[in-house]
């Protein structure tokens, strides 16, 4: 009982020393300072407390595997209030729950269920309830079509395989009512006969264009086609090319082609633009006259293909030309007979006029040398 009291006056005396400390006062208040900034910043207080505006997706949860939503539900705005570091993390970590455990297929409204860090309030939900509407999940099984694109010119597909040749589209009921059929585009990008690759497959509709929302199996299918170029066959004329001149005097007076026809396969871009077929040009230059033979090439468009060696046969006549001379007569002829020439009248001489009686003084006369003389002055 003593100790007791003893110890209790010990106490008492340290209690008293305490109280008489100068110091004693400003501790109390730092600890008093002190609750009172644990109480605001643990959010317990508005004095430095703030609300804020955010936006969170709903989570859908609890859906059967058999049905499917349709869409996704629009985002909910929600007001929380709390210290600002708190709202700073309550923006990343808050959370809204929409719960389709008892969904059955339509239409249907469902409440929205919001999660936030411990130290905030949850102010408001706007919306608090949504409408979300399910599907039942279909799936169906389709045969894989190929569509090539950038066919090249004058081809036609001879063959294709498609591995596996089918595949199974699941998706909601609005969406696999609406498939016609899985397909394999294929672009050829250039001139080629065979390709292979692997290649996604499309659900597609009636009129060719893709269906969202669906799931394919398999994604992607081994694919395998042939072209076969289109071509055309037709007998066409050879025709005979030549190149330089005869030397002069000289003619070509017989050509002949063996075969002067032959049978081409066309492709058929060419359509009718193709009537004939030519030979390498035959020099003609230094050839005499005589007959040649040779085996001379066709010149052939480009895809035109003929059988054989793509050559043929030309004979060659080549003869001097004959010089023109006058014609002699004919010595066996008769000559023609002369007509007869008719006499020629005399004609009459006109009289002539009378001269007068009176005649008129003469001028002397000259005398005439002998012809001997006039013979001599010629002479010299």
């Amino acid at each position: 009982m003593n100790q007791r009291w003893g110890r209790l006056d010990t106490y008492l005396k340290r209690l008293r020393e305490i109280l008489q400390d100068e110091d004693l006062h400003y501790r109390l208040l730092a600890l008093f300072l002190a609750g009172i900034l644990w109480f605001f910043a643990g959010g317990h207080g508005r004095l430095l407390s703030n609300e804020r505006t955010i936006s969170v997706q709903p989570e859908v949860v609890g859906l059967s595997d058999q049905f499917t939503l349709v869409g996704q539900p629009n985002p909910v705005r929600i007001v929380i209030r709390g210290a600002n570091t708190l709202i700073s993390r309550a923006e990343q970590s808050a959370r809204a729950v929409v719960d389709l455990s008892g969904a059955i297929e339509g239409e249907g409204t469902y409440s929205v269920e919001v999660s936030v860090p411990k130290g905030v309030e949850l102010v408001s939900v706007t919306p608090r309830w949504i409408n979300l509407k399910t599907e039942k999940l279909l799936e169906n099984s389709y045969p894989v079509y190929v569509g090539l694109l950038g066919l090249p010119t004058d081809y036609s597909v001879q063959s294709y395989t498609a591995v596996p040749d089918s595949v199974r589209v699941k998706g909601p009921r609005s969406r696999i009512e609406r498939v016609a059929s899985a397909a394999v585009y294929i672009n050829f990008g250039g001139p080629t006969q065979f390709l292979e690759g692997s290649f996604p497959v499309h659900a597609v509709d009636g009129n060719g264009r893709d269906i969202e929302g669906v799931s394919i199996d398999p994604e992607y299918v081994s694919v395998t086609v042939k072209l076969a170029e289109q071509r055309i066959e037709r007998l066409l004329p050879i025709v005979p090319q030549f190149d330089g001149d005869l030397a002069p005097g000289l003619e070509l007076s017989q050509v002949i082609v063996i075969p002067n026809a032959v049978t081409v396969s066309i492709p058929t871009h060419y359509g009718d633009s193709i009537q004939s077929l030519e030979t390498q040009r035959i020099a003609l230059t230094g050839l005499g006259a005589g007959e040649y033979n040779m085996n001379i090439g066709l010149s052939l468009p480009g895809g035109v293909v003929i059988e054989g060696d793509g050559t043929v046969q030309v004979r060659l006549v080549i003869t001097a030309l004959a010089v023109e001379t006058e014609p002699e007569p004919d010595q066996t002829q008769e000559p023609e007979p002369i007509e007869p020439i008719e006499p020629i009248e005399p004609i009459e001489p006109e009289p002539e006029p009378e001269q007068p009686e009176e005649a008129e003084p003469q001028l002397p006369l000259l005398p005439i040398e002998p012809p001997e003389a006039a013979q001599d002055s010629g002479g010299q």
